[in-house]
């Protein structure tokens, strides 16, 4: 490198010196780069509330490191917006919306380069470095000239070292990701073993609070003085009271659609304050922290020192008979969850429970005018199965709605008010011993050999059907106890203000089917002797 004539300047004279400087930096043009920043989990900053500060912190560096380098070699700009991803994590399997943006532009040739705080906040998984490697080397077999940077290493991915010691970096970047994980896996599973809640969004049906928290079973949370921790949860009596109705409302037949659209229409919001879906109410519902128990990844937790599932810190909303029924409804057959979302679709009262006393076919609903409709029996994919009905049966809406309206009010009239309320299902004591009998066995046969195992793994089959129906039996009590209290709740008085979906509820609750017959004179009016109700079993034969 030639040495510089420092005589020579100084005869020019410094301000002719530094006025060639400025002349040759302005004649340099800008080299545009993407600064991209990420981090895993962004704290939120206790005095402001920003959830951006460590994506803030990594961008000003980056632009001081911009501005030193224009200072002393080329203009070093940075396109517009930083591409950034806050709160994600590098090493897991997630989209990285400001990663592929980077990416694109890159190869596009929008961005001239790559600017990160460091190489881990770029890439942590060697197949997205190697992403970025192909992009620069696609450049340099074009002759174009691609710059990367971090604030702390100078790395030139145009060059075999550069890569070698990028891939290096990774690959130690991810064992340290893979350590890491393994060590919060078991500190959240240790924490999941207490019963302790996840710090995360509050549950709907409980609120958090720092104060002590006495619980229904007789534990005792202390009051919460640490402040990282949101607190207690206990039971947020509104919520909780809606988790019980909508519990009654699915097991008497009501749909998750008509549920969702019922708590929606009286702006009732999830714990987040957004609008119920159907997924995320069945989500709420199947959820064992309705009854205590606690979950990991997705599992009710087994102690291993108790052989007995984890009770959460908090009170149960729901009981374990309830809450296994609902499972039993919710996960149950196929074809009976498209009844239930058909079901929803449906704005005629007794749509589904009509039917055609010819060929046995349902009777749909019509609307002929604003104020008048019938039930008819389709020619064409109406009848069972899918195929066509006979056509022949076809009857007055309001009529028809009238009469078994009547009759369902009439049934609610003999309900005894007065009755007492039960105590609990009388073969729980039961399904508990079995329960007892099979964990036991579960541990004779872990140990067992040979014809001993044999006989402990018969044994435990007979023991499992026992339980299976005891289940379906303790099924049928909750069933029959939330009818009588809803028929308790629900008389003559207010049966016209409840939504179609709920009088079809309570009309599927106590009806098999009501088959049509066909007219045999013409009029105006109506024959209720054209109708044939069938009810279910638990219904008095004379009502």
């Amino acid at each position: 490198m030639a040495k510089t004539r420092n005589a020579t300047l100084l005869r020019r004279g410094a301000a002719s010196v530094g006025a060639e400087r400025v002349e040759s930096l302005e004649a340099v043009p800008d080299i545009v780069l993407g600064a991209y920043t990420r981090i895993s989990d962004d704290q939120e900053d206790e005095l402001t509330g920003d959830r951006r500060a460590g994506v803030g912190r990594q961008f000003e560096a980056i632009e001081q490191l911009c501005r030193a380098v224009s200072e002393r070699e080329s203009a070093w700009k940075i396109n517009g917006p930083a591409y950034e991803d806050n709160d994600v994590s590098a090493f897991k399997e997630v989209l990285r919306p400001g990663f592929e943006r980077l990416l694109l532009d890159l190869d596009s040739g929008v961005i001239s380069g790559i600017v990160v705080y460091d190489l881990d906040r770029l890439a942590r998984r060697p197949k997205d470095l190697e992403r970025v490697i192909d992009i620069y080397d696609r450049a340099a077999r074009a002759h174009r000239i691609l710059h990367f940077r971090t604030v702390h290493d100078a790395i030139d991915l145009s060059s075999p070292d550069g890569i070698t010691l990028a891939r290096v970096m990774v690959a130690f970047a991810n064992k340290a990701s893979r350590d890491t994980g393994r060590r919060v896996a078991a500190k959240h599973r240790a924490t999941a073993l207490t019963g302790r809640p996840v710090s995360g969004t509050r549950p709907f049906g409980w609120y958090w609070t720092r104060h002590e928290v006495a619980l229904a079973d007789g534990r005792l949370l202390p009051e919460v003085i640490k402040p990282s921790s949101k607190g207690n949860q206990a039971i947020d009596a509104a919520e909780a009271g809606e988790i019980q109705r909508i519990a009654d409302d699915l097991l008497l037949g009501c749909s998750i659609n008509s549920v969702v659209r019922d708590l929606n229409g009286r702006n009732i919001r999830t714990s987040k304050g957004n609008p119920w879906s159907g997924a995320t109410l069945k989500q709420l519902m199947l959820s064992p922290r309705l009854v205590g128990y606690r979950v990991h990844q997705g599992e009710m937790l087994v102690d291993p020192k108790t052989q007995s599932f984890v009770k959460g810190q908090w009170d149960p909303i729901l009981s374990e008979e309830t809450w296994g029924a609902l499972e039993d409804l919710l996960m149950g057959d196929e074809n009976a969850t498209v009844e239930r979302r058909s079901e929803a679709h449906r704005d005629y009262f007794l749509s589904g429970l009509l039917r055609c006393s010819e060929c046995s076919g349902p009777l749909h609903g019509n609307a002929r005018t604003e104020k008048h409709f019938y039930y008819a029996c389709k020619v064409r994919g109406g009848g069972m199965n899918g195929t066509g009905g006979c056509g022949k049966v076809s009857a007055s809406g309001v009529a028809v709605d009238e009469i078994i309206g009547a009759l369902l009010k009439a049934r609610m009239r003999t309900v005894d008010a007065g009755q007492p309320e039960p105590t609990g299902w009388e073969g729980g004591g039961a399904l508990e011993v079995v329960k007892s009998k099979i964990r036991a066995d579960v541990d004779a046969f872990s140990t067992a050999t040979g014809e001993l195992a044999q006989r402990i793994l018969a044994q435990l089959r007979g023991l499992q059907e026992q339980a299976d129906e005891l289940r379906m039996q303790r099924n049928a009590w909750v069933h029959e106890q939330g009818r009588q209290q809803r028929l308790r709740t629900v008389g003559a008085e207010v049966w016209h203000e409840l939504s179609t979906a709920d009088r079809r509820a309570y009309a599927r609750a106590e009806l098999e089917a009501i088959f049509v017959r066909r007219a045999t004179r013409r009029g105006n009016r109506f024959d209720p002797g054209r109708l044939v109700p069938i009810w279910r079993s638990h219904a008095p034969a004379n009502a």
